[in-house]
């Protein structure tokens, strides 16, 4: 009857059981707790930016962190609307149907040490730039934080690159060393046989460190055998009569004509080459 049961603590025993399962319970509870507190992303990749603490109580929707894919990387590129004409870049048709591409190579200073990725341009975005009505071109660089065997360090997240694009062939253009542009894109020419000065003010079609390419069909462009006056003159006035060496030689001059005033030991001449046009090839 109950009180031997009771005298056998089959309650007692009842109760204990039913804790053991009971705790069990929670026990299986707090491991999938545990175990749901580990995130895993979908692809490999790092930390970008952590946003909750340990012991932070969180909820469904609550933004823990930010994380960023290593596969690849992309830079976007601001170019200016005019120079993108010169630029090998896939072009965004309806259809898909882009051209491919051209290489790109990217340029940054790594703790005082130059250092520099290849990759290529992936696509061209859809809208220029509201702000600066930029074309904004998309370079993808694989493997951006994988082992180099030249010790190249990893191209991270926010860095400041210059980048370098392979560029369409220019066709009847004429290319001018830097050295021989003056302020306001002027140029000096010396006219044949006369060897007088004439200042000529050019219209680029794209310039860098090193050149200025100015379009043949500009009316401002030189003409086909002009000679181009290489040589620094502080004050040069159209009409002035100068002795340019071409081509490693003095240009004598003319018959008739009074001699030019010979510069004096250490004085530069105007070094004058003849101007040829460039087809692109």
């Amino acid at each position: 009857g109950l009180p031997g049961a009771v005298a056998a603590r089959v309650p007692q025993l009842a109760k204990a059981k039913a804790d053991v399962e009971s705790a069990k319970a929670q026990l299986a509870k707090a491991r999938r707790d545990l175990e749901r507190t580990i995130l895993r992303a979908p692809y490999a990749g790092q930390v970008l930016e952590q946003t909750a603490d340990v012991g932070q109580m969180v909820g469904p929707g609550t933004t823990l962190g930010q994380i960023f894919a290593v596969d690849y990387v992309e830079v976007r590129l601001p170019l200016p609307e005019r120079e993108s004409q010169f630029l090998s870049l896939p072009q965004p048709f309806r259809d898909g149907a882009a051209r491919s591409g051209g290489k790109a190579l990217l340029k940054a200073t790594v703790a005082g040490k130059p250092a520099q990725w290849e990759g290529r341009v992936v696509r061209v975005e859809s809208a220029l730039d509201e702000t600066t009505r930029q074309v904004m071109a998309v370079v993808q660089v694989d493997d951006p934080y994988g082992r180099r065997e030249d010790g190249t360090p990893p191209l991270t997240i926010g860095a400041f690159v210059e980048a370098e694009l392979a560029g369409e062939p220019l066709r009847d253009v004429f290319v001018i060393p830097r050295a021989a542009v003056r302020a306001g894109n002027e140029i000096i020419l010396i006219d044949r046989p006369q060897n007088t000065l004439r200042r000529r003010v050019v219209e680029p079609l794209v310039s860098n460190s090193r050149h200025i390419v100015v379009d043949s069909a500009s009316v401002s462009a030189p003409k086909e055998g002009d000679v181009l006056c290489l040589t620094p003159i502080p004050f040069p006035a159209d009409g002035a009569r100068v002795l340019p060496t071409i081509d490693g030689q003095v240009e004598s001059p003319p018959v008739g004509k009074k001699a030019a005033k010979q510069p004096e030991d250490g004085e530069p001449k105007p070094k004058a080459p003849v101007v040829s046009q460039n087809d692109g090839k």
